[in-house]
This record gives structure tokens, C-alpha cells and sequence, in this order.
């Protein structure tokens, strides 16, 4: 039978009951409600979400969904859109249906000018991605775990953002996590408006029990003390240790004298409204994941 591609409404009740089914069989999730619409609506006046699904009749055979998030790339406000969700069904699989769910979203999105589409693949859609769907590959993650406060002189106190840069909107992906119950979001915000925000949990480490902070983004502006934001950041929530992650390209990496690599996959990209290539640095951090 024909496979028809086609955007839907995901708050609809006979979609969302599908698409939600659909995603639990295949990562074993348990999704109820509108966990993925608010997991992939952010408050973008440039962009709305996209939700691709794959019929075959009636049926729901297939998905991914496309999260609109404003950046600033050399001075200017644009959006781009982050692949996720992607899911074909067991018995549909080998029928080139995921390969269509991406390539028939790339036109919708380009007249809407989007700079391009984002990915953070896993092992299976990894491949096809910067395979046959013609992705770029950026790289992997970088990592620097700091023991608090034993080690504030290792932070800079400011760093450089290259306008070359893509620099999403920190601010408005904290709010798209803050909209998610299932998140456990916890947000620092010092008297100039600069804030750092991310995950908190409790580790035990050589036998001690340690209070973790795995940082998802810092919200700041021109000249930003980070070091005094780090520090509030662990005071006020008695951290202490602290994890920063980032992509290898990003402007960050300046802020430590050593990092390593990160087991947290790798970015890709596919340029809609800029030429191939044209975008080199990524300033994201590892918040922008949508299973953060």
C-alpha cells in the first residue's frame, strides 16, 4: 500500500494517541497527553513546529517532529529547526520512510527561512543522516567537570562570542523545559539578568555523596562575570560538583584550560537558507538535546 507523507496537528486526540504509541513502542517511553507537544513548542515568533507524519491509509506508520528555536547568526535574528522524534514502525522499516519524513520537510522549512535543520542522531539515524540525507558532520562534545569551590581560578571570568557563531536563545529554551513537568530544571539568575540553568542530582563518588549540577545553558550578556555566576549558581543550590558540556566548536571552550571529549554524540547539520558549509560554529550547549 502507498505511503503518504503529511504535517498534522499533534494536539488533535487521534493524532497525539498515535504518534505517542507509536514512540513508546519503538524507545520503550511512556508518553501520555501532550508530553511531545510541549516538548517541541517553543516560543519562536519566527517559526512554528513542524510535525511530519508517514500513513499508510489510515494508519500512523511513522514521525518526526521539527522544534523552532530563534538564534543570532552575525547580528542578525534568524530561526533554524531541530530534528527529533523520529520513529518508523517495526514493520514498516527498510521502506525508506524516515529518509521522506526528512527530505519532504526541507522545502516547508526553507520558505519559512530557516538557516537549516539540526540533528543529534543516535547510532541508527546517524548514518543516514550524513549518508545518503547529506548532513554535515560537526563533531562531537567536549566536557569539563570542576570540584566546587576548589577550582573557580580553572573558569575565565569572560569569553568572546565569535559572530560567526550560531548563539541560540538560551532564555527561550529554558522556558521550553520549564514547560515540561517531567523536567527537573533548576535556574540561577544574578542581579545583572544573566543566568545559568541545568540539572541537578545526587552522585556518590569514592563512597561520598556528592550534589551534581550538569549545566544546560547560561543566559548572559556582554561581559558577564561567569566565574561570579558560577558561583552563585553552586551556593545557592550547595553544589559541589559541576559539569559543563559543549559542542567542540563552540566559543565556550575558552572558558577551561583543559576539557575532554564527551560520549554524548555529535552534531550534525543541514543548511537550507546559507551555503554549504557556511556555518562552522555552534555555540550550543548540551540543553539544546531534546531528551535533556
Amino acid at each position: 500500500m502507498q505511503i503518504d507523507i503529511q504535517p498534522i496537528d499533534i494536539r488533535l486526540p487521534e493524532y497525539q494517541e498515535e504518534v505517542n504509541s507509536l514512540l513508546n513502542h519503538t524507545f520503550g517511553f511512556d508518553l501520555t497527553g501532550e508530553d511531545v507537544w510541549l516538548n517541541t513548542k517553543t516560543d519562536s515568533a519566527l517559526g512554528e513546529p513542524l510535525y511530519l507524519a508517514a500513513f499508510e491509509g489510515e494508519k500512523l506508520v511513522g514521525f518526526n517532529a521539527y522544534i523552532a528555536h530563534d538564534c543570532v547568526w552575525k547580528g542578525e535574528k534568524r530561526v533554524f529547526y531541530q530534528s527529533c522524534w523520529s520513529a518508523v514502525s517495526d514493520a514498516h522499516r527498510g521502506k525508506k520512510i524516515f529518509f521522506r519524513l526528512q527530505t519532504e520537510a526541507r522545502e516547508p522549512l526553507r520558505a519559512l527561512g530557516a538557516l537549516g535543520i539540526l540533528g543529534l542522531p543516535n547510532e541508527l539515524s546517524g548514518p543516514i543522516l550524513t549518508g545518503p540525507l547529506a548532513y554535515e558532520n560537526h563533531g562531537g562534545y567536549r566536557r569539563k567537570t570542576l570540584l566546587l569551590p576548589s577550582f573557580w581560578p580553572k573558569i575565565k571570568k569572560t569569553i568572546d562570542l565569535s559572530p560567526q557563531a550560531m548563539i541560540p536563545d538560551n532564555a527561550q529554551l529554558l522556558r521550553l523545559k520549564e514547560q515540561q513537568p517531567s523536567r527537573k530544571i533548576l535556574c540561577y539568575e544574578d542581579k545583572m539578568g544573566n543566568c545559568i540553568w541545568g540539572k541537578f542530582a545526587k552522585i556518590k563518588k569514592g563512597g561520598i555523596k556528592l550534589s551534581h549540577f550538569l549545566v544546560g545553558g547560561i543566559c548572559m550578556q556582554e561581559n558577564a562575570d561567569l566565574r561570579a555566576l558560577v558561583r552563585g549558581c553552586a551556593d545557592k543550590f550547595d553544589i559541589n560538583t559541576m559539569s559543563f558540556l559543549y559542542h567542540q566548536s563552540s566559543d565556550f571552550a575558552q572558558l577551561f584550560q583543559k576539557d575532554a571529549p564527551s560520549n554524548s554524540g555529535y552534531l550534525c547539520w543541514y543548511p537550507l537558507n546559507v551555503q554549504r558549509e557556511a556555518i562552522q560554529q555552534f555555540n550550543f550547549w548540551v540543553g539544546l538535546s531534546d531528551v535533556f
